[in-house]
């Protein structure tokens, strides 16, 4: 078999650069979009928005109570949830209109 120069060379998963194969995680949608999801992929994509609600209320809770400490008050955990719980319904809309718009293609 002749000598391929290193470039046009098939390279085996482990010998890839990392950048490679890394870059695969974070393509645009444009780039997801063109494949066929799997249902793995779509349940993927649906079961983040269980978990980003609780997780930004629980991030403006911690950033509430810290302010709360800076500020010697007991009032803003409060508003650090309030916003919280509004970051993670409008990353809920975003999310279905996202793929809404996608299945009117």
């Amino acid at each position: 078999m002749p000598d391929r120069p290193r470039s046009a060379r098939i390279l085996h998963p482990a010998e890839r650069p990392l950048a490679l194969s890394v870059s695969l995680f974070f393509m645009n949608d444009e780039q997801q979009d063109d494949k066929s999801q799997s249902s793995a992929m779509l349940w993927a994509r649906y079961s983040q928005i269980a978990f980003i609600i609780p997780a930004a209320v629980v991030m403006g809770l911690l950033v509430g109570k810290l302010f709360d400490y800076w500020f010697h008050t007991h009032w803003l955990f409060l508003v650090g949830v309030i916003i919280g719980a509004i970051a993670g319904f409008v990353d809920l809309i975003r999310t279905l209109m996202r793929d809404k718009s996608l299945r009117t293609r």
